[in-house]
């Protein structure tokens, strides 16, 4: 008897490496992408970022607390997941404890500013005082002037349409803190 010969097409080598190919990526795709979507047990409980709502009479007291209240949170997680990193691989080497010392200080500064800030803008939202205007309104038009120059230096499509969204919103707060300052004269 004679044995026939298999060989395969060129259409079925292609068909079978387009395959294997769709099969490496969907493999890649529930691996490490997938994971990124997906909702863990730890993470449903997990509280809003901002306790309570942050609300002031002006939008760069809103703006700028808010803007600290996210720093802190992203602080403490970062601070949170680096030691249970260490802790998981049971060293804590001095300079990795150095490393979470310096984030420690980090917090506790951002810590103290926010609450810096949220005082004096609770005394400003109670008795507004020219002092106090100037000052916010000269932090308003350094966040200004720093958009301008992210705006001026930024490259990219997406990167610019990002800086004039910034630039818009610090020129509508520097603007809105501009008005109630000459409305305190």
């Amino acid at each position: 008897m004679l044995k026939k010969k298999r060989q395969i097409t060129d259409f079925q080598f292609k068909l079978g490496l387009t395959i294997l190919i769709l099969l490496i990526i969907i493999i890649f795709y529930f691996v490490f992408v997938a994971e990124r979507f997906t909702i863990k047990e730890d993470s449903i409980g997990q509280e809003p970022l901002l306790e309570k709502q942050i609300s002031y009479n002006t939008e760069f007291c809103a703006n700028r607390l808010t803007e600290l209240a996210h720093e802190i949170h992203f602080l403490e997680k970062e601070i949170i997941s680096e030691k249970e990193i260490l802790g998981a691989e049971g060293l804590v080497k001095d300079q990795e404890q150095k490393v979470i010392t310096i984030e420690q200080r980090e917090l506790q500064e951002v810590k103290d500013e926010f609450e810096k800030y949220k005082s004096i803008c609770d005394q400003f939202d109670e008795n507004p005082t020219s002092e106090i205007c100037v000052t916010f309104l000269q932090e308003a038009k350094d966040k200004l002037d720093i958009a301008q120059k992210n705006v001026d230096e930024s490259t990219g499509l997406k990167h610019i349409e990002i800086t004039l969204k910034e630039l818009r919103n610090t020129k509508r707060i520097y603007e809105g803190m501009n008005n109630i300052c000459d409305n305190l004269k």
